[in-house]
């Protein structure tokens, strides 16, 4: 058998510097010579009255570092600093945790599970404003089928606006859906929604692209689906991204609304 080498990978880091001529980059000083506006700028022999060398320069460039440092270091010690960062980071993870309990919180009725009430006392949110927070949801939800026509054509149009998008995109698109979109922003997406429709017409009616996708029977089998697609596996998965949004497409608004 014939024996090969192993190849060594080396980073970027740790790559030794080249001795080729053709790779030795000459330094430039052309921004240290005295032109005349530089020399302008000298006054009794000083650099802006203040500097008589390079060196002076540099000294006090460095004086000036030091002293940013120390003042970072000493604000990192301030336990006001320190109550108003960890103030922030709690509002910021209590807001992230509202959000994320807010849609199962409505699909079960506006009741809590035992696993809802100890995920809101993990992060010390108030009941009520997960409350107030999906009713909120609830009325922009109503708001936005009435602007493109009913559930249906809503549901249709945001399963095929994110599918069009490309993963970089896929984020803030969420974020966008998940927030408070206007009306304005709802009925323009609704609009390059049909008019992709009307390019693809496939898309809605069944053709080609859907032959062979079973729609789910239960929203148990929908979920674990979905738990899968926004996995670190499930988002680099692409066939199992294009099925999960068919099978959506195919799936009756009783299984997707939790009628039944």
């Amino acid at each position: 058998m014939e024996e090969t080498t192993p190849q060594t990978e080396v980073s970027a880091t740790e790559e030794a510097p080249s001795g080729l001529p053709s790779d030795i980059v000459e330094n430039d000083y052309s921004g240290f010579e005295l032109d005349n506006d530089l020399k302008g700028k000298f006054k009794n022999g000083k650099l802006n009255g203040r500097f008589g060398s390079v060196q002076e320069v540099l000294d006090k460039l460095k004086e000036t570092e030091d002293k940013f440092a120390n003042d970072v270091r000493l604000s990192q010690n301030d336990p006001e600093v320190k109550a108003k960062e960890a103030e922030a980071i709690k509002a910021k993870t209590q807001q992230e945790t509202i959000r994320e309990m807010t849609q199962p919180f409505l699909d079960n009725g506006m009741h809590l599970t035992a696993e809802m009430e100890a995920k809101a006392k993990d992060a010390g949110i108030d009941v009520r404003d997960l409350k107030i927070e999906a009713m909120e949801l609830r009325e922009r939800t109503a708001e936005a089928h009435a602007l493109v026509g009913g559930k249906e054509e809503y549901q249709a149009m945001i399963t095929t606006m994110a599918a069009s998008l490309s993963d970089a995109d896929k984020a803030d698109f969420n974020e966008a859906i998940q927030g408070k979109m206007s009306k304005f922003a709802i009925m323009g997406l609704h609009a390059q929604y049909k008019s992709m429709v009307s390019e693809d017409p496939d898309r809605l009616s069944g053709g080609s692209n859907t032959v062979g996708i079973k729609a789910y029977a239960t929203r148990r089998e929908l979920f674990a689906d979905k738990q899968y697609i926004e996995s670190s596996a499930g988002r680099r998965d692409t066939a199992a991204q294009r099925n999960y949004r068919a099978r959506l497409n195919a799936t009756s608004d009783d299984v997707l609304y939790g009628r039944q």
